[in-house]
């Protein structure tokens, strides 16, 4: 019977100190501000709202690390709290070393990666400038044949007008000194 009493009371008083309203957010009374209950687990994505003046958050791994110094101390093993505490700590920085590692080997490799890709861009930036020089040393060599040609072309003409002009006076000077010929 006095374990369903302090069952129902331990309820009521959890009640008291975390409320769920209809929209889903958790409300923490001004009783929990004074609490010293165990702390309360929430999951990613709960709203919380809370009438204290102040509200500490500690994640899962500050959590842990607070309960084992509490166990330790409670056990006054106090030199193991401190090796707990240091080894976590080496932990941590282990882990830490280790993702800046990854991450600098990541960039060297993205920086060379870079690297190449800029040479071989350069590379064939160069070689597009050398096409386009000898396109434009072609174009000029082309419109400068293209102008002795047309000149060709005109003194050509100049020179079979001329002679369709002799011919022509040619063809009638042969013309009267036949009828000449004839007419004698």
């Amino acid at each position: 019977m006095k374990k369903i009493l302090l069952f129902i009371l331990l309820i009521i008083s959890f009640d008291s100190i975390a409320q769920i309203d209809p929209s889903g957010t958790i409300l923490l009374s001004d009783t929990f501000c004074f609490s010293n209950n165990k702390p309360l687990p929430f999951l990613s994505g709960t709203k919380i709202q809370t009438l204290c003046d102040t509200v500490y958050i500690i994640n899962k791994h500050r959590y842990v690390l607070y309960e084992k110094a509490a166990t330790i101390i409670r056990e006054k093993k106090y030199v193991n709290a401190c090796n707990t505490i240091i080894d976590n700590y080496e932990e941590r920085l282990q882990a830490q070393n280790k993702a800046f590692n990854k991450l600098y080997n990541d960039y060297i490799q993205l920086d060379s990666v870079s690297q190449k890709t800029i040479n071989e861009t350069r590379g064939s930036l160069v070689q597009v400038n050398n096409t386009i020089t000898a396109a434009q040393n072609n174009i000029v060599s082309v419109d400068k044949k293209m102008d002795d040609l047309t000149k060709t072309i005109k003194e050509q003409r100049r020179k079979s007008f001329i002679d369709k002009i002799l011919y022509g006076i040619g063809g009638i000077a042969v013309g009267i000194l036949g009828g000449l010929i004839i007419a004698s």
